[in-house]
């Protein structure tokens, strides 16, 4: 379960396109053809991204315990469309 500070409506929506730009070509073409899908900046999205990868790089390199630290040291500030897509799909669970 991942803990966070803001709720869901307030995160950076980290678009598809950006999200799938591999290279620095990529990259610089999603910038020059940037348009604002959401209240974010260009800047806000781009430091999404960036905070997305170093999550996933301390998730694939720490143990569970010490991610689940990180976690509360250093909460989401972003989501991307297929998070949100599973959330409104996803049964209910109870607490």
């Amino acid at each position: 379960m991942t803990t966070s500070s803001l709720p869901l409506a307030d995160r950076v929506l980290i678009p598809d396109t950006l999200l799938s730009a591999k290279t620095n070509a990529d990259l610089e073409l999603w910038e020059a053809t940037w348009t604002p899908t959401s209240a974010a900046s260009l800047l806000q999205e781009l430091q999404a991204r960036n905070d997305l990868y170093v999550e996933r790089f301390v998730r694939r390199n720490v143990s569970k315990a010490k991610f689940r630290e990180w976690q509360k040291e250093n909460p989401r500030t972003f989501t991307t469309a297929r998070e949100q897509q599973h959330l409104k799909t996803a049964p209910m669970r109870p607490e």
